[in-house]
């Protein structure tokens, strides 16, 4: 029997309720930062692993770690043939865009149902380290993305940067933006 509504559509319509939510969170742990600060337990930090043990899949890739709830950033999600390009003007203001994909071990292939562009980039996923941001464990480099006008762009993430994970160890603006991912994507698994 077919759904009433396209995959895609019901995505779509989860990802609004998400970022509504998303930024109704920033608001309350805006107020709430230093109590939440002491609540913590002091082990909550999570393990990282090595980049060789990340995947493409079940990430939230992002190109700049955001300093505040105003600072812009560009990420992707992939998972089970579907993903999500978020592009946040700031905690407030999100453009989402979601997209089919393939992807073989070195090689994506993204078809775009807003605007029927179709694009394919090969891509590695290699070890990064970075003192400032000890969270980001691995670099995603499309050598085409679409969403740069099919220019090279690197992404970054790590183990508290997947889906599943709880992301103690992030900033603030990115637990948030990782709470609205994995609302976005589980509303895709419907």
């Amino acid at each position: 029997m077919r759904s009433l509504m396209p995959k895609w559509f019901a995505a779509m319509t989860a990802a609004s309720v998400a970022v509504v939510a998303y930024g109704t969170w920033q608001s309350f742990t805006a107020q709430d930062n230093l109590q939440t600060e002491e609540l913590k337990p002091a082990a909550t930090q999570e393990i990282s692993a090595p980049a060789k043990e990340i995947t493409l899949k079940d990430y939230f890739w992002i190109d700049a770690v955001p300093d505040n709830a105003y600072t812009p950033f560009n990420a992707y999600v992939f998972t089970d043939g579907i993903g999500i390009n978020s592009q946040f003007a700031s905690s407030f203001k999100v453009l989402l865009e979601i997209f089919e994909y393939r992807h073989t071990k070195d090689k994506v292939s993204f078809e775009f149902p807003h605007d029927n562009r179709s694009a394919k980039s090969s891509y590695t996923i290699t070890a990064y380290k970075n003192p400032k941001y000890p969270f980001l464990t691995a670099q995603l480099t499309l050598a085409g993305d679409p969403q740069n006008g099919g220019k090279e762009k690197a992404y970054f993430t790590g183990p508290d940067l997947h889906l599943e994970s709880q992301g103690y160890a992030l900033p603030a603006p990115l637990q948030n933006a990782l709470i609205a991912a994995r609302a976005q994507m589980n509303s895709q698994k419907r």
